[in-house]
């Protein structure tokens, strides 16, 4: 397809020689807007490469909603089932109610930023739901639709994550004692212990685990949609477990042997997954139904009310108190960054600052 660039007034403009029109005569697509010579250059490439790909001319009449649901059918088939069920939601519930009418040609960064100025929902929720708007509109931008993503420059508001509960060595046990006898004994057992997360412990198969080595690898999550994959690369991890954790788990795999025996049938094998974590039934567990299980067995120990998440903040915590690296405990969690582990365990690192300073001030006591 033939095109080119030229400058009006302040800004630039492309254009190309599209597909012929119904009766065969010559179709010329164009856009303006862009502020620079190179920024129309790779939008004009970005244009030509939809059109021979898709074989769909660029409408500059569609409005947001018609390109978010464009853009949802390209891009779903590729998404884990968390995004696509999130972003499908996201799409229906919140963006085309706000911004559907909208031409996309003229949807703006100042329109899109009142609106989530007077949205009635959580700064976490908002956040979510601009991040959905803002990688549909990284695509217009690639396919040479928009000059420019409006959803850029946007100020969201500023989500404080809760501080993690804080937890002693003697609330972990309770807790451990609590469900001691529970269906749910392994998997709470292993996120005290290794601070993975609920999804990785009801995904962990017994080929992810090395009890000779004493480690046990991150490879698969189970989820409200169905099995899965870690959420980033570094969430694919090796964990080293301690003897007691390998003894419970040497003692769980004892127990499912037998099971596997007694509950097979012709029909197919009892655990087909290979589960580590797996329901009576060989089945894998409902998340729902295993949170509100351990809610319950806490509840029934009188302990006051903790999530299974903050199991996960627990081990991070008592370890970070224990002086281990904050590498190290950023690997176990499988964080993305160092940074963001300890932004999350701030007041934990603020807790050992008041005591390196008390205890580094003893310094100075003979010398006054």
């Amino acid at each position: 397809m033939r095109g080119g660039v030229f400058q009006r007034n302040k800004t630039w403009t492309y254009y190309f020689d599209g597909p012929p029109r119904d009766d065969g005569k010559r179709r010329q697509i164009s856009k303006g807007g862009f502020r620079t010579k190179k920024e129309a250059q790779d939008a004009l490439r970005r244009a030509i490469g939809e059109v021979e790909t898709t074989g769909r001319v660029p409408d500059r009449r569609i409005t947001v909603g018609e390109f978010l649901d464009r853009w949802f059918e390209s891009e779903s088939p590729s998404m884990s089932p968390a995004t696509r069920s999130f972003d499908e939601l996201a799409i229906r519930v919140h963006l085309k109610p706000l911004f559907g009418g909208v031409r996309l040609s003229s949807l703006s960064t100042e329109a899109i930023q009142r609106a989530w100025n007077d949205y009635g929902a959580s700064p976490a929720s908002i956040r979510k739901f601009h991040g959905t708007l803002r990688r549909a509109l990284g695509r217009a931008e690639d396919w040479g639709m928009i000059s420019r993503s409006p959803a850029t420059g946007v100020r969201l508001p500023h989500h404080v994550p809760p501080e993690p509960i804080q937890m002693n060595e003697e609330t972990i046990g309770k807790v451990l004692e609590a469900v001691r006898s529970k269906a749910i004994w392994v998997p709470i057992a292993l996120i005290a212990t290794t601070g993975i997360r609920r999804g990785e412990a009801l995904g962990l198969r017994w080929s992810d685990v090395d009890l000779d080595r004493q480690r046990i690898s991150i490879s698969q999550t189970y989820g409200k949609h169905g099995f899965g994959t870690p959420k980033t690369q570094r969430s694919r991890r090796q964990i080293r477990i301690g003897d007691l954790t390998t003894k419970v788990l040497s003692a769980e795999y004892e127990r499912q042997l037998g099971e596997a025996r007694f509950l097979s049938t012709d029909g197919g094998p009892w655990n087909p997954h290979n589960l580590v974590c797996p329901t009576a039934e060989g089945r894998p567990r409902d998340p729902d139904t295993f949170s509100r299980m351990f809610k319950d067995a806490i509840s029934q120990a009188g302990l006051p009310p903790i999530t299974v998440h903050e199991l996960r903040h627990a081990h991070a915590s008592m370890l970070l108190r224990d002086g281990v690296d904050l590498k190290v405990i950023s690997e176990r969690l499988g964080h993305s960054s160092v940074a963001i582990t300890g932004d999350v365990y701030a007041h934990v690192v603020g807790d050992m600052q008041d005591s390196a300073a008390a205890a580094s001030d003893e310094w100075l006591r003979s010398a006054l």
